[in-house]
């Protein structure tokens, strides 16, 4: 009886006290939101605003007091441009959480919004609102969760030089004490430099991806004609050895530097020279397959870490979901799917056959190694070697100039006692013909170039861009001018690679980046093509490392960025529809973040796996068909194939060289076959005795033929007839 009288005189109570925060007499607001008690002296900001100091919270507390009021002690609206449109006191009241500080808690209805018009956001909170320590989604987690995984990538992307790690730093004397407690500065100093130069590097891979790319798909497309066409011609019996073996050395090299003006004069560093060297020595073939399997395989390279960053991803996306309806973890998430273009970087320079340290082909050759000055006394080269490689955006040029050297000069006789045999002119006319890239190959490389920047550039575009407010601002402009300043790239690009020649009589290089010509034309598309670069590359520079700073510093966070860019023109004038919103926890935020953060992200990392895959495949496939054509290869020589005598395929069998040639099916050598031939090379059987003389005429018998015998002899009478009258001794019968 007691628990039914509290349960009656307790529910008219609670009704009491609802009605009464609707029809209560109130004083101030701060009674009915105690958020808003000392707003000026708790919610304002100290710092100066361009130096970060915006408070959005403090904007949102302070349009949330000027737009409610009390009458006659009740709450009401007195200005519903801080609200959305059709909000009533009714719902500010029944709000779960309180606008200005509201959190995702597993309500899609979220909170009311709090906006305000431009113009008074920019005159009561002017500046930008610098990143808060202690809210880590705004900068550490983006840094830890994407940028920081990016610079395992980066380190395996070729480069020509880095900031020297002096000596001096690694040598302590041990008998000098100060010399010793010395050394944890030195680490900390040759740390500091590593780091740094650790960091431009990524920079750069992310500011040049596009000729990155294009470079390394171009080098790929070379690759794999290069090895079609070796393969076809041994397999029909059509292809010199010694053309053959150049070739696939060229595929491995091809990433070299070697001395364009060095053609009829040998060259101290010049790997052609080395390579003709080396193509003078018996069987150069056999350290072909021991070249490519001492570089760095596509799944240690790429592949692992391909998978722990695609792992990392997906618990940073499931794990966001419990954040709903905060716009910082929206634009975090879309600047990691947009640096996920050096993933597709350093997946594209890791399947190329090409090995980055060139120290392999220069213990091949037994070359002593050359010690290259530093440039600047800054920037050494990234390896100790003989030779230098190109940077990834010049690597597909490299390796289409080794072609078009091999085609348009004979190989140079270095050694006159052993010349280096001329591959056939007919040959290196079919070879020529083969590796021009048509307009269709053009249009796949441009395609397989596009996808890798696009495909991060749109997922990171939509994730920004239907982010409440919605419509093209500051985060989503940056990725859409990225992807112009990248594509622009490719564009001047495709134009040095299309256009680049080597011409023997005069030695040079013919191509946009330099003026080797005495020409207007010349001279005018050396300065255009250098114009163009510069203005491309500083616009990438700043779209790429400066958005992504701004993003993690907090500049885009202030009003105009809020806006959409088709407010910018009129957001000053009184009348303008631009509104900023101020509040968090919206339901069209949480809305947005179910529609696009799960979907853009599982895309994103799918798709990365999917480049991952066939990266790996193409590898795969093409190191196994350069391992079988190098260790088929018996020896070198050849020269010009006779039309008169029939071909011997590799196989075994003999075919007219009038028939119509066809591809026979493979089989591969065992070891004990590939030895056996190459011994049989090396020692030769003798040769065969000469042939007897023909007999022109019958000789003349020595000795009386004897009688006809009528009958037959006994063995008596066949020993007396045998036996001499005179009894002499029997003649000796004549050596046969």
């Amino acid at each position: 009886m007691r628990v039914v009288t509290v349960v009656l005189l307790v529910v008219p109570a609670l009704a009491l006290e609802a009605t009464k925060q609707l029809d209560g007499n109130y004083t101030e607001l701060s009674d009915l939101f105690p958020e808003l008690a000392d707003l000026n002296s708790t919610h304002k900001p100290t710092t100066h605003p361009l130096l970060g100091g915006m408070k959005l919270s403090y904007c949102c507390f302070t349009a949330f007091n000027n737009g409610l009021t009390l009458t006659n002690g009740s709450l009401a609206i007195s200005n519903p441009n801080f609200f959305s449109p059709g909000t009533t006191a009714s719902d500010i009241l029944q709000a779960d959480q309180f606008p200005c500080t509201a959190v995702y808690n597993g309500n899609h209805s979220g909170a009311p919004v709090v906006r305000s018009s431009f113009k008074w956001c920019n005159e009561q909170c002017p500046g930008w609102q610098i990143s808060q320590p202690k809210k880590i989604q705004q900068w550490i987690g983006p840094m830890v969760a994407f940028i920081f995984p990016c610079l395992v990538f980066c380190l395996s992307i070729p480069r020509r030089r880095k900031l020297e790690v002096s000596d001096r730093l690694f040598m302590p004397r041990l008998d000098n004490t100060w010399s010793f407690f010395m050394t944890p500065l030195r680490f900390l100093v040759a740390a500091a430099i590593v780091l740094t130069d650790t960091i431009i590097w990524l920079c750069l891979c992310f500011a040049f991806a596009g000729p990155m790319i294009l470079s390394g798909v171009f080098e790929a497309f070379l690759d794999s004609r290069i090895l079609d066409f070796v393969h076809r011609g041994l397999d029909r019996g059509m292809l010199d050895k010694n053309l053959a073996t150049r070739l696939l050395y060229i595929i491995l090299v091809g990433n070299l530097d070697f001395q364009s003006n060095s053609v009829d004069e040998e060259a101290e560093e010049d790997p052609w020279n080395d390579l003709e060297r080396l193509l003078q020595e018996p069987h150069p073939s056999t350290r072909l397959p021991s070249m490519l399997d001492t570089q760095t395989a596509f799944g240690s390279a790429v592949g692992v870490p391909i998978v722990f960053f695609a792992g990392g991803f997906l618990y940073t996306l499931f794990d966001i979901l419990s954040n709903l309806g905060n716009n910082d973890i929206a634009h975090a998430l879309a600047f990691g799917m947009w640096w996920m273009t050096i993933p597709h970087v350093a997946i594209i320079s890791s399947l190329l056959l090409a090995g980055n340290n060139p120290s392999t082909f220069q213990s091949a050759v037994s070359t002593p190694t050359i010690t290259h000055p530093p440039v600047l006394k800054l920037f050494a080269l990234s390896f100790r070697s003989r030779y230098k490689t190109q940077w990834m955006w010049f690597r597909g040029r490299s390796k289409s100039l080794w072609l078009q050297r091999l085609v348009s000069t004979p190989p140079r006789t270095l050694d006159s006692k052993s010349p280096s045999p001329s591959p056939p002119p007919s040959q290196l006319s079919s070879l020529r013909t083969h590796t021009t890239l048509t307009l269709r190959t053009w249009l796949k490389i441009l395609l397989l170039t596009i996808l890798p920047i696009f495909i991060p550039f749109l997922l990171a575009f939509l994730t920004s861009y239907f982010t409440p407010q919605k419509g093209l601002s500051c985060r989503s402009l940056t990725f859409l001018l990225y992807f112009l300043t990248q594509t622009l790239q490719i564009s001047l690009w495709v134009w040095v690679l299309s256009s680049c020649t080597l011409c023997p009589s005069l030695e040079k290089i013919h191509t946009p980046t330099r003026h080797t010509l005495s020409t207007r034309w010349n001279l005018f598309r050396c300065i255009a093509f250098w114009t163009l670069a510069s203005l491309f590359g500083i616009a990438s520079i700043f779209t790429a490392i400066g958005g992504t700073i701004m993003q993690l510093v907090g500049v885009y966070r202030n009003c105009l960025c809020a806006l959409p860019v088709w407010y910018w023109s009129g957001r000053y004038a009184d009348d303008s529809e631009a509104y900023v919103n101020l509040s968090t926890d919206s339901a069209a935020v949480i809305m947005a973040a179910h529609t696009w953060w799960v979907r853009t992200g599982a895309v994103a990392v799918g798709f990365l796996c999917l480049s991952t895959y066939w990266g790996w495949w193409y590898q795969r496939r093409l190191r196994g068909i350069f391992r079988e054509v190098a260790e088929s290869i018996e020896g070198v020589g050849g020269g010009e194939i006779d039309l008169n005598v029939p071909r011997q395929t590799r196989n075994g069998s003999v075919a007219a060289l009038t028939d119509n040639p066809r591809l026979i099916k493979r089989r591969r050598r065992t070891r004990a076959e590939i030895e056996a031939a190459r011994a049989l090379t090396d020692n030769p059987p003798p040769p065969p005795p000469p042939p007897l003389p023909a007999v022109k005429e019958p000789l003349a018998p020595t000795t009386p033929l004897l009688p006809a015998i009528e009958e037959p002899l006994t063995p008596t009478i066949l020993l007396a007839a045998l036996v001499p009258a005179d009894n002499s001794p029997l003649l000796s019968p004549a050596p046969l």
